[in-house]
């Protein structure tokens, strides 16, 4: 019999789910267009972030890199 396996919250999800709250909140006043091509990202990778649809953590990187870079 297959049991699931619960690992212990290490808050990583939570780390995850408060960058892309920071990047969603930086973007509203951006362009999509020049944020992509200033990062080498698909426009539509951009508005899936926008959207509250998965990403990978190297887009979330990017992004963050690009947005928050000297503060």
């Amino acid at each position: 019999m297959w049991r699931a396996v619960i690992l212990p919250h290490n808050g990583i999800e939570e780390a995850i789910r408060t960058e892309t709250d920071r990047i969603r909140t930086a973007m509203k006043d951006r362009i999509v267009r020049v944020v992509a091509a200033s990062c080498d990202l698909h426009e539509n990778t951009i508005y899936k972030i926008m959207r509250g649809e998965n990403v990978s953590i190297e887009t979330i990187s990017k992004l963050s890199a690009y947005l928050f870079a000297g503060k």
